[in-house]
């Protein structure tokens, strides 16, 4: 049996407010009566708590505050919806099970134009970036600060599966974990439409790799930063803590305007995002906390550091070599911002990337070893027309009633990904751990169109 670790009164009563729906004061003052009858004090605490990745951040001073209620939820995060339908990847249109791997072979060795090069990446911080190297420290190699490929690999892939109409697979390969919920007889996968949740093979599987049949085409080598780096002092993290999954408002799609419960039928709400936001990731020095589980010592980079690398790809069709230029272009017009990293929903981790396109040409091989080196034979390309290839494709896929709601998700990616609303008026408030008691339990979290519309 794993070793515990210390006894922490205030995320023991976070925990037992969340699994009974009472507010965070309510609980402390149960809490507080029942130590009563064996001591003659008692220690109170406050805290920001919400259905994941909860923050520790007030003190005991709040408990002498009026109770308050908070009408619309809040968080820091938000869902684009699922999609309707899966979007196969071109070669695995109408398969049959067990077709998959001898058509993908035919895919590669076929007459369809096959394209070959690599993306040069630039990333800026635009809000402090943590990278952990395990032991609390920034990511390096011993003698350079750099984000692993694995982590700019796991980032993309997530958006895109949204940008492509992906599967949402339960398992060990998935792209969810399915879970048992405390109180419920319904586990997250009932909750995940079974058309999503299959073994279609979708754009993801044919570029990313599937586990089984074929290895990725695209690989994600280590982005290194440029310069020596600017790191924030060294200080205590807010507390961060996994997903509870008890706050069915937030996790699934409400029904009639009202939140649905675990044991119902309905859907999980989506992918979940984080907000761009700007707050401070140092927990307040009245706020203590000795569970070294949640609380960890960091010195992140501070805003403005640059990291470059490559992104390279093998043998991709028009059409998927536009989808991935797609996705690694949603920040081109310097209005959208992507998120790496550690402490996504305290501010930290928003990050923009620029991305340039090389081809290999026909004369790639013949130039390979010339006096010009590798490069040689690597031409600079218009990212446009192959992001033409792969929208063209989906709208041709896609039917009139799908498209639509295609183009309505793609809206809400682009708007939690809108880093400019971290500086509008009252944001981080919108955007922050909800606080006090929910006013009426059955109130769902707002959209993300709802957020920004919201006043």
């Amino acid at each position: 049996m794993p070793k515990r670790g210390p006894y922490n009164p205030l995320l023991e009563t976070m925990k037992k407010a969340e699994e009974t729906g009472s507010s965070y004061e309510e609980q402390a003052k149960a809490s507080r009566q029942a130590i009563a009858k064996k001591t003659s004090s008692a220690n109170s605490y406050s805290s920001k708590s919400s259905g994941t990745n909860h923050q520790a951040s007030s003190t005991s001073k709040n408990l002498k505050k009026s109770k308050t209620s908070q009408e619309t939820p809040t968080a820091p995060y938000n869902f684009v919806k699922l999609n309707d339908v899966v979007v196969s990847a071109p070669f695995s249109e109408k398969l049959n099970p067990g077709e998959e791997q001898q058509a993908y072979k035919e895919f590669l060795t076929g007459k369809e134009a096959k394209y070959s090069g690599y993306f040069e990446i630039e990333v800026e911080n635009i809000r402090p970036l943590f990278i952990n190297n395990g032991n609390d420290e920034f990511f390096s190699d011993g003698v350079n600060y750099l984000i692993p490929g694995s982590s700019l690999r796991g980032a993309i892939k997530n958006y895109f599966k949204i940008i492509t109409n992906g599967t949402m697979r339960t398992g060990d390969d998935g792209d969810v974990t399915d879970s048992d919920i405390e109180g419920y007889s319904k586990t997250v996968a009932n909750h995940i439409p079974s058309d999503l949740n299959s073994d279609k093979v979708d754009f993801a599987a044919a570029v990313f790799g599937n586990k089984e049949m074929w290895s990725s085409r695209v690989f994600f080598e280590n982005l290194y930063l440029q310069g020596k780096g600017n790191f924030e002092n060294k200080d205590t993290v807010i507390p961060l803590m996994g997903p509870n999954l008890s706050t069915y408002q937030n996790y699934l799609e409400p029904e009639n305007g009202k939140a649905e419960r675990w044991n119902s039928s309905s859907n999980i709400r989506g992918y979940k995002m984080y907000w761009h936001r700007n707050c401070d990731w140092r927990r307040p020095a009245n706020v203590k906390n000795t569970n070294e589980k949640v609380t960890k010592k960091v010195a992140p980079l501070k805003c403005g550091c640059s990291f470059t690398g490559r992104i390279r790809f093998e043998n991709l069709s028009a059409v998927e070599l536009g989808a991935l230029t797609k996705v690694l272009s949603l920040g081109d017009d310097g209005e959208l911002a992507y998120k790496l990293g550690m402490g996504k929903p305290i501010g930290m981790g928003s990050v923009k990337l620029k991305s340039t396109l090389y081809l290999q040409g026909d004369n790639y091989y013949t130039k390979l070893f010339g006096d010009n080196g590798f490069d040689a034979g690597l031409q600079k390309q218009d990212k446009k027309q192959y992001i033409d290839f792969f929208e063209g494709y989906i709208k041709k896929t896609l039917k009139a009633d799908s498209f639509s709601e295609y183009s309505a998700r793609k809206a809400d990616l682009k708007a939690i990904m809108k880093e400019e609303y971290r500086n509008q008026r009252d944001w981080t408030k919108k955007t922050d751990y909800m606080k006090g008691k929910r006013k009426n339990k059955s109130t769902p979290l707002p959209s993300i169109s709802e957020v920004v519309n919201s006043k």
